[in-house]
């Protein structure tokens, strides 16, 4: 290995999660962890482990009994942000809230909002359509993660979106030092959101079945509560606008990115959109926006050979085992017809993901829009992504250029193509 690069051996016994060699070269560093490390460890503050490969990962979170989650998802947890359910609790508690929640988010419930998330996004594409250019991240993905949150599922106005999403991530990737208060400021605007709704009338979403949810089994509750207080339904519905908010728009940007400078899969997804359901699985496990969820052990336990002893706590490193070469071969290439798909991008076991129905129909209807108004586009020339890493992984910016003669100015299929020198021919 020449001077200029990475020395990765040195993250397999001190792992930052917040590092910028893990940031700047995220693909090879998980490579090198699958080749040589199942097992990492971090020296940062209390120190944790990383658990690397698929079954040690699947093990792991399956088996919240020894990996527990009341002591939060996150190493070095700040001591005064407040805990969220449901991902900081453990059944029996945990899954008498899930419950209460699940009838939300089942898949026939949110199938019926497919109109409704088309509308939204060929609402954001009217926007632009005209410009021959977007900045996908902050114009397409990540607004219509907010909006698809605030219309479906939290009933919330559109213009709050922004506030939250730069909060919660001030309070994922800012200074140390910033996050807390970060995770308090939007606690603190979802607890006057709840407090205005508790007076307004039902309308029978979940909003109002996390306003009259009233446990009967608190073993397992956040933090080891002795009660759910009004703190902790606050915390429910921070933590769904935290995952909502900061996830699946990161999805978005790297299926883009890939359509965007792969014009064959672009234009075979275009042409026949049933491909989607496929594709959308492989975007899911190449650009998993939660890689990484910790836990705490609650036993001495032996993984992939490394004994990790009661108190310690791990990350589940769901980003590296959806690219276990084991499970996924090639795992770095994008097959948009990968089958089966056994990513773990929405997690394992009692804390998989609530709103995975949600987002992928999100994906595939958004990415399906897309195509259907801009059937050709590309990225600048000399354009590389950059990264926001740490629990989550976020895009920070996504120029795309199209020609919008070519683009439909409204929803339904392109219109024929005025000129023939289109921008898209990537």
């Amino acid at each position: 290995m020449s001077n200029d690069q990475p020395r990765f051996s040195e993250l397999f016994e001190n792992y930052d999660l917040h590092s910028p060699v893990v940031n700047e070269h995220y693909d090879e560093v998980i490579d090198e962890l699958h080749r040589h490390c199942p097992v990492a460890r971090s020296n940062d503050g209390e120190g944790y482990w990383v658990v690397n490969r698929y079954a040690d990962v699947q093990r792991c979170a399956q088996d919240w009994q020894t990996f527990t989650s009341i002591d939060g998802f996150m190493p070095n947890r700040p001591p005064d942000m407040p805990f969220w359910a449901p991902v900081e609790c453990d059944p029996p508690f945990h899954d008498e809230l899930r419950n209460a929640l699940n009838p939300y988010f089942g898949p026939k419930v949110v199938a019926e909002q497919e109109q409704v998330v088309q509308r939204l996004a060929n609402e954001l594409i009217d926007e632009f359509i005209d410009d021959g250019h977007v900045e996908a991240m902050s114009q397409f993905s990540n607004a219509l993660a907010a909006r698809v949150f605030c219309t479906i599922v939290a009933g919330m106005s559109e213009d709050e979106a922004p506030f939250l999403r730069s909060t919660f991530q001030t309070g994922m990737h800012g200074a140390p030092e910033e996050r807390a208060p970060a995770m308090l400021r939007a606690h603190e605007y979802i607890s006057k959101y709840l407090a205005k709704r508790k007076e307004e009338p039902a309308r029978g979403d979940v909003v109002d079945a996390l306003l009259s949810f009233e446990p009967t089994q608190l073993q397992g509750a956040p933090g080891r509560a002795a009660s759910f207080e009004w703190e902790d339904k606050v915390g429910v519905l921070s933590q769904l606008s935290m995952a909502a908010l900061g996830t699946t728009g990161s999805v978005f940007g790297g299926g883009i990115y890939y359509l965007a400078t792969h014009a064959d899969d672009r234009r075979r997804l275009r042409d026949d959109p049933s491909l989607l359901r496929v594709a959308v699985e492989e975007f899911l496990r190449l650009n998993a926006s939660a890689p990484l969820v910790g836990r705490r052990a609650t036993a001495d336990t032996e993984v992939a050979g490394t004994l990790i002893r009661k108190g310690d706590f791990a990350m589940m490193n769901y980003g590296a085992a959806s690219r276990d070469p084991l499970v996924s071969p090639n795992p770095t290439k994008t097959d948009i017809e990968r089958s089966p798909n056994r990513h773990l991008a929405f997690g394992a076991g009692t804390h998989r993901c609530i709103g995975s129905h949600l987002a992928r129909l999100e994906l595939r209807v958004g990415i399906a829009t897309f195509l259907s108004r801009i059937p050709e586009f590309r990225v600048p020339d000399g354009f590389v992504p950059r990264f926001h890493t740490g629990i989550t992984r976020d895009m920070i910016e996504l120029p795309i250029i199209f020609d919008s003669e070519v683009a439909s100015p409204t929803s339904g299929t392109p219109g024929a193509p005025k000129s023939t020198a289109a921008a898209g021919t990537s």
